[in-house]
């Protein structure tokens, strides 16, 4: 039974391409993953920071006070931004 090479080169037996050992992901399918989870950070940091969409009275329910919305929204829109804008595959080629 002979298996048939796929687009990137995927023997679908070992996991592994016959012309190199790392699976190559489309940029537009990888950057269009980054998108969806980085706007979904950024609208909710946005969201904690401004107090909109109830989110003042959902913190005070929760007894932890106006500091930890803040908090909480730093961190959510920084994940956002290190979404949009990273470094990691730049830091990996080298």
């Amino acid at each position: 039974m002979e298996l048939s090479v796929g687009k990137w080169g995927y023997d679908g037996v070992s996991g592994r391409g016959e012309s190199s050992d790392c699976f190559c992901v489309d940029p537009v399918f990888a950057w269009i993953l980054r998108v969806f989870p980085g706007l979904a950070f950024l609208l909710i940091g946005v969201e904690k920071l401004t107090g909109t969409m109830g989110t003042i009275p959902f913190f005070q329910a929760i007894g932890r006070g106006q500091w930890f919305r803040y908090a909480s929204g730093v961190p959510d829109t920084a994940g956002a931004l290190l979404i949009f804008f990273r470094a990691g595959p730049a830091m990996a080629r080298s």
